[in-house]
This record gives C-alpha cells, structure tokens and sequence, in this order.
C-alpha cells in the first residue's frame, strides 16, 4: 500500500492536509479516483484508522481504487493561526472552493477527467455545494448522513452553534474545543445498548481520538475544530437554505443509519426526495448511529457504497 501525505496549496496562506493512497498490487487505472470529504468534528481521520478494517482509505485502495482525502482548513493537520481565523472562513461555502482545488489536483495527479465523491454530515454539504455549479468532475455522489432541516434534531445543533466563545473583537470566535469525552458521550447517546462495544470496537475509538489529538491544534485537554460548520449547521437547523440538494443531477446513493439523530429518517428522505437525478438509490442501515462509517455495521454500508460505485446500470 502506498501511502503519501502532503500540503496542497489553496492561496497565498493556507494549505491543505492531503493524504493519498493506492495498492500498486491491485490498482486498476479504468476505475475513477475517489475523494472523501470529512464532516464538523473529525477530520481525516474518518476515512484513514489504525484498525485497517475500518479505514475506508485502505479498503477502497486495496480493492483498485485511487483514494484522497484531507483535513479541510483548520481541521487536523490543515492548521490555520488561530487568532486570524474568522467563523466566515470555514464554511462551506468557502471550503468548497477549496475542495475544488483539491478535484483539480486529483484529477491532473491521477489523468482522470471525472471522480466519484463520497461525504459524511457536514461535508454533504460541501459536495451538494459542488455539485450545483456547472462544469464539476464529480461522476458520482455519495451522501452518508446528509444534512437537512428537521425540528427534533434542531435543539442540540442550535446550542452548540449559541456556544461559541465570543473573541476579543466582539465576534464568535473561529475556533471550538472539543473535548473527547463529551465526544464519546454524544456517540454514546445514539447507541441503545447498555455495552457500547456491541456496536463500535472500543480499539477504532481510541484510533480516532488518539490520532485526532494527535494532529490537531489542542487547547488543555481538548482539540480544536474550526467553528464555521456549526454556523452552517446553526442556519440549516433554523430551516434557512444555504445549500440545494434539488438542483444536483448526478447519479447519487444516499445512506442514513437507523439510530442517527442528527440525519434523521425524514431529513435525510427530504434530502433525496430533492435530488433530481433520474440515477439515485436511498438506503437505511439498522443498528447503526450518526458515526455508523466507524462502527460494526460499517460493513453494511461500505457494501452499499462498493455497489453504487461499480454498477454501471440505472439507480432508482
């Protein structure tokens, strides 16, 4: 497996995280490249883990795939200054220019005119922004856990958004801390079984956290993350539209795990009620929460992925 992290220049002062991967045993040219795009609290460390079971990076490469992901600005190893980083910067508006830059990249490192794209959460909504300008190279889309408006998920994201620390300049401040026992908590909440191991393998857990601590800007025990996508969150979850399922027409696979209270089953169908590609499958993955792509049913759904990702024929 050849692996290969590097920066990736976005303007005259930042720079992404990439991280690359592909099996030169396995690697099959006729298949498109793949970019993963990370949500609001962990960043690359979604797709790449320790446990090689778990580390969609590794499984895509393995099975002939060229693979990409990356800490998006202020996330992980994409470190901005904290002091200048403004709220404005990270949403995703602006990151999905960035993500764009990244698609160029890929597309020029790799001789492919078209990728296929896969998202988590937040960064569904980075890929919808992408999708609706014209002239993307993304051939397919895949939104895992897909942001949008719903009324019981809207309390919890509406305080985290009021949460933010105000800076000394009267504004909310660019980044939040995230303390990885609030973060295990939360994950907790979504899982109904007394023995949280039933459904996640506590030594992934641990991969996450470590690694993300690791990598990021940290502040005492907890590491930051940059504050834009709670501000996105924030406007979607007040049922404001900052981003337009219903003008992307590319063939689409969108997957909800049963127990997520962030993607819940009536946003994430609103979601792909509003695709208007004449290409798209929904499918809902029991025992699974709102971080299901690191859990024990992550088989269900990487299956899933495989499948919209290799079949040529019509999704309905």
């Amino acid at each position: 497996m050849k692996e290969q992290i590097y920066s990736l220049r976005i303007d005259a002062v930042h720079s992404l995280c990439v991280k690359e991967f592909y099996c030169e045993k396995s690697f099959d040219n006729q298949k498109q490249p793949i970019l993963l795009i990370h949500g609001a609290t962990i960043a690359s460390e979604l797709w790449v883990n320790d446990y090689k079971q778990y580390s969609w990076c590794h499984r895509l490469a393995s099975l002939g795939y060229h693979v990409f992901t990356c800490d998006l600005l202020g996330f992980g190893m994409s470190k901005a200054d904290i002091s200048l980083l403004k709220i404005t910067d990270t949403r995703a508006t602006e990151m999905s220019k960035h993500a764009v830059k990244l698609i160029d990249h890929i597309l020029h490192t790799t001789s492919h005119d078209k990728l296929s794209a896969i998202a988590c959460s937040w960064g569904t909504v980075i890929l919808t922004e992408i999708l609706t300008k014209k002239n993307h190279n993304i051939s397919k889309a895949v939104f895992y856990a897909p942001i949008s408006y719903d009324s019981n998920a809207a309390n919890y994201w509406l305080k985290k958004y009021e949460s933010i620390p105000i800076n000394n300049i009267g504004e909310k401040s660019g980044y939040v801390s995230v303390d990885a026992n609030n973060f295990i908590a939360r994950w907790d909440e979504e899982i109904p079984a007394e023995d949280k191991s039933t459904w996640r393998n506590d030594k992934v857990l641990m991969s996450i956290i470590n690694n993300t601590t690791f990598n990021s800007a940290t502040k005492n025990s907890s590491f930051l993350v940059p504050s834009g996508p709670l501000e996105d969150l924030a406007d979607i979850f007040s049922n404001k539209i900052i981003h337009h399922p219903k003008r992307i027409k590319t063939p689409s696979l969108v997957i909800r795990a049963s127990h997520d209270l962030t993607s819940t089953e009536k946003s994430s169908r609103d979601f792909f009620n509003s695709i208007q590609s004449s290409e798209k499958t929904y499918c809902e993955i029991k025992n699974g929460t709102h971080f299901a792509l690191l859990e024990k049913t992550m088989e269900k759904i990487f299956a899933q992925t495989l499948i919209f990702l290799e079949n040529n024929k019509k999704h309905k």
